[in-house]
């Protein structure tokens, strides 16, 4: 299984062995507010620490600016705001997920990191129709995984890369 690394290039998790599902995707799990959040691992180079932007005059609210990470200059998206959450004040938890769609990086600002984890495609159910169409857009699927106690709105990349295109 591929292991994702933080900024000092620690080991930071390493999947679950799945043994049922040979299907099943790794998914790095994250927290806005009080709900659980995922993006397929395979689009995450990196998680890294949470530090302050540099603003883009005018940029969409829901890019914060960008940063430089290892000489790659890469917009910020706020997924709070992009989602249509209120404005999360950043902590000591709150991270950067590093993600690359196609040849697009981008750095998704979420609260905190908890995991990674294995979803089988079985496990996964469309949006339900009673979503928002904004929220329900970025969405690929919703998931509640057996080792977590909450469903799971599973993020999809390329969606948010729209979204943000189309000036949402």
């Amino acid at each position: 299984m591929s292991e994702i690394t933080s900024s000092d290039t620690q080991p930071m998790m390493t999947a679950p062995k799945t043994s049922a599902h040979s299907e099943a995707q790794s998914y790095v799990l994250f927290h806005l507010g009080e709900k659980l959040y995922a993006i397929n691992s395979a689009a995450v180079r990196e998680i890294t620490r949470w530090r302050a932007a540099t603003p883009v005059p005018g940029a969409p609210d829901t890019l914060s600016g960008i940063i430089s990470q290892r000489g790659a200059i890469m917009p910020v998206v706020d997924l709070h705001r992009l989602l249509g959450f209120p404005t999360h004040t950043p902590g000591r938890a709150t991270r950067y997920i590093i993600a690359q769609h196609d040849t697009i990086e981008l750095a998704l600002i979420v609260e905190s990191v908890s995991d990674l984890i294995d979803i089988s495609p079985d496990d996964q159910t469309p949006p339900p129709d009673t979503l928002p169409p904004q929220y329900a857009r970025l969405l690929r699927a919703i998931s509640c995984p057996a080792n977590v106690n909450q469903s799971v709105a599973l993020l999809d990349l390329a969606s948010i890369i729209e979204a943000i295109r189309s000036g949402a």
